[in-house]
């Protein structure tokens, strides 16, 4: 049935329905089956070296492509929100608003919880999350975040923040992945946003797009402090008990890289329980889009990009500054 439906969200019939109609028929299907998926055998995850990144990256659709397996990221919990914005917020499109949205939390890799202590959650404990909102009769706008693949030294999911932007990949398995990503895209460490700011919810398309350099989640206190340091029990029967109507996470950006400054923008609240999923772990896609699109718009930022080199330092040419109003702002 799974596969049925992922052919059916691929589909021109499909996109062209309006985004309250997209929303329900994802959401039926992912509950349809509340089972997880798995995590791919060593052999299954050796095929990310076979296949074509760029599916990844310019793939519009809302399922993976038939025969496509999820081999990161393989196992989470969806759930649907609403974006509601700061009234101050400058960027346009959906980073106005958007009420039809579904948000997955998932870990990267398989952990080892035979460990249970903090200190052997990294590289071990990988969270990250894939947001999607949906439009009317154009495709959605998608985004991934992690506070980066080596993962966090707690198995708290929220002690760390998660952003659009990434610390470059440690360790030669991880380096080797960064660069099978670096055939479709010479920027692997950033994920784009243009998307979300050049068309609205209702499908119309924006002029003149504004968006942030690169996007902060993090977590209110009450929801960071749902989870412990030290292994206790699977983080998707702490997301089980989130009920409707919760501030999941607050939303920050940083428009200006040269100063590092972080504003709010908004708050992701949830509009249903979160569940796992069988279709939410082998068919729900969230498109990575290319960094190199939002350069297109902001010349400027290229200097801040880290463009992949596998051997030596792949650092931006200019390091992030220090906002002075961290203090003061609360960040």
């Amino acid at each position: 049935m799974s596969a049925i439906l992922a052919a059916d969200f691929s589909s021109a019939q499909y996109q062209a329905q309006n985004r309250d109609s997209k929303l329900n028929q994802l959401w039926q299907a992912v509950t349809q089956n509340k089972n997880s998926g798995s995590y791919p055998s060593t052999v299954e995850l050796a095929s990310i070296f076979t296949e074509n990144m760029s599916v990844t990256l310019d793939y519009k659709s809302d399922t993976l492509p038939e025969g496509r397996k999820k081999l990161i990221h393989s196992v989470g919990v969806v759930g649907q929100v609403k974006f509601v914005a700061e009234p101050d917020s400058p960027y346009t499109g959906l980073f106005k608003g958007a009420d039809s949205a579904l948000i997955r939390f998932s870990l990267a890799k398989s952990p080892n919880y035979s460990k249970t202590q903090a200190k052997d959650a990294i590289d071990n404990f990988t969270p990250g999350l894939g947001l999607k909102f949906l439009a009317d009769g154009v495709s959605s706008a998608n985004l991934v975040a992690m506070w980066g693949v080596n993962g966090v030294d707690t198995f708290n999911f929220f002690d760390k923040d998660m952003n659009t932007h990434i610390p470059k990949a440690e360790g030669i398995q991880l380096r080797l992945v960064a660069k099978k990503f670096s055939s479709a895209t010479p920027i692997v460490q950033n994920v784009g946003l243009r998307s979300f700011a050049d068309r609205n919810q209702d499908g119309s398309t924006v002029s003149e797009p504004k968006f942030p350099f690169q996007l902060t989640f993090r977590a209110p206190s009450d929801i960071k402090n749902r989870f412990t340091d030290n292994f206790t029990r699977e983080y998707s029967q702490v997301f089980a008990e989130i009920q409707p109507g919760t501030t999941v996470l607050d939303v920050l950006a940083m428009d200006d890289p040269s100063t590092g400054c972080l504003k709010k923008i908004g708050s992701l609240i949830t509009t249903s329980e979160f569940t796992t999923s069988k279709f939410g772990d082998e068919n729900l896609f969230f498109q990575h889009q290319a960094f190199v699109n939002d350069i297109e718009l902001h010349q400027q930022w290229s200097d801040y990009a880290p463009y992949f080199s596998f051997f030596g330092s792949n650092e931006p040419k200019k390091s992030q500054g220090k906002c002075p109003f961290a203090s003061l702002l609360g960040l």
